[in-house]
């Protein structure tokens, strides 16, 4: 497993305990006991290079329904920001907090020097071909962070390039389903190989 789907099994098992109450997970560091296999530790994952704040990692596993009623399970995860002094009196690995992680899109960049930091991607690998959540050819910028609200609503905002969006996606199918046929081939030529030796 990798850290990400250690770290979603971690929040989803202790979530699990509380009986579908909810609430907001403080991940602890992940520490590689071995290649693939990840152990939580006792110490709060804290992110941040300025001594004096920091970010406390946190995770949830939350639902959210479709207007024909589908429910769809998402992992949320965010940053809590704050003070570096008294973070580890108050948040403990494995602390669950009541709240919710909720989502705020704007078309303002969120890093004056950074225009791909927080920018929305449908994937990773879109993210990495710079193909991007857009409205008019501007990027959609998505924070996720942490409430003690749950009333609090999502502010999203509807993009307008679906076709840029499902044109890649189509390539990236194709590409994986001619590897995969390349490999069935390769596989196929092997065997019979092996029984031409015989």
């Amino acid at each position: 497993m990798t850290r990400s789907e250690t770290k979603k099994e971690y929040a989803m098992q202790i979530l699990a305990a509380l009986k579908g109450k909810g609430g907001v997970v403080v991940l602890p560091v992940f520490i590689e006991d071995a290649p693939g296999v990840w152990s939580p530790s006792d110490e709060v994952a804290i992110s941040g290079a300025n001594p004096d704040w920091c970010a406390v990692n946190v995770m949830a596993i939350q639902s959210s329904f479709s207007d024909m009623g589908f429910e769809n399970e998402r992992v949320m995860s965010a940053l809590i920001r704050r003070k570096t002094i008294g973070t580890e009196d108050k948040y403990k690995a494995g602390q669950v907090l009541s709240g919710k992680i909720a989502i705020m899109e704007t078309l303002t960049p969120t890093d004056v020097n950074d225009d791909s930091r927080d920018a929305k991607a449908p994937s990773a690998a879109h993210a990495e071909a710079g193909i991007y959540c857009t409205v008019g050819g501007q990027p959609i910028y998505q924070r996720k962070y942490y409430t003690e609200d749950l009333t609090k609503a999502d502010i999203t905002i509807a993009h307008d390039n679906q076709d840029e969006i499902a044109a890649f996606t189509a390539s990236q199918k194709a590409a994986a389903s001619k590897t995969q046929t390349t490999g069935i081939k390769a596989a196929g030529a092997k065997k019979v190989l092996a029984g031409a030796k015989k």
